[in-house]
C-alpha cells in the first residue's frame, strides 16, 4: 500500500481529541498531532482555545454536525453540515451520514462536534454545552504518513 494514502488529515497514530474549552465559547485539542494537507505533514500543538465557532448556528430542537478544519500553517475553521431536526433522526442514532460535512481541499479535517440543540446554538456566542448536548468525534491518528 502506498504510504501516501491519506491525503488530508490526522496522521501519526494520535487522536486530538476534541473538548469544551475554558474559554465557553470555543472548543479546544488536547492532544498534539501531525496534520497532512496535500502531502505536506505539518504538527498541530495541542491548543486550549480553537477559534470561536462563529458562523455556525443552530436552531432550537435540531442536530447539526461541525467538521474542524486546520491548515499546515495552523489556521482553524469549522463547516457545518446539513442541519436537522432531532425529532426526525431514528431513535438511538445521534446523526446521521448525510449531515456531515464534506472534506475542505487544502486542510485537514481533524474531528467533527455534533451539536443537538435543546435551545438555539450561535457560535461565539452561546456557552458550549450550556442547554445543548455535545459530542465530540476526533479522527483517527492514521500511522502511515
Amino acid at each position: 500500500m502506498d504510504k501516501n494514502y491519506i491525503t488530508n488529515g490526522v496522521v501519526g497514530g494520535v487522536t486530538p481529541t476534541l473538548a469544551a474549552s475554558a474559554t465557553t465559547t470555543a472548543i479546544k485539542t488536547t492532544n498534539t498531532i501531525n496534520i497532512k494537507v496535500d502531502g505536506q505533514v505539518a504538527p498541530f500543538a495541542a491548543t486550549a482555545v480553537l477559534a470561536a465557532l462563529t458562523g455556525i448556528n443552530v436552531a432550537p430542537l435540531s442536530t447539526g454536525v461541525v467538521g474542524v478544519y486546520v491548515t499546515t500553517a495552523g489556521v482553524v475553521s469549522y463547516a457545518l453540515g446539513t442541519v436537522v431536526l432531532t425529532s426526525a433522526l431514528p431513535a438511538g442514532v445521534t446523526a446521521l451520514t448525510s449531515q456531515f460535512p464534506q472534506e475542505v481541499p487544502g486542510k485537514a479535517l481533524i474531528g467533527h462536534c455534533i451539536i443537538t440543540a435543546t435551545a438555539i446554538f450561535t457560535g461565539g456566542t452561546t456557552v458550549v454545552g450550556t442547554g445543548n448536548v455535545f459530542t465530540y468525534l476526533d479522527k483517527f491518528g492514521f500511522v502511515g504518513l
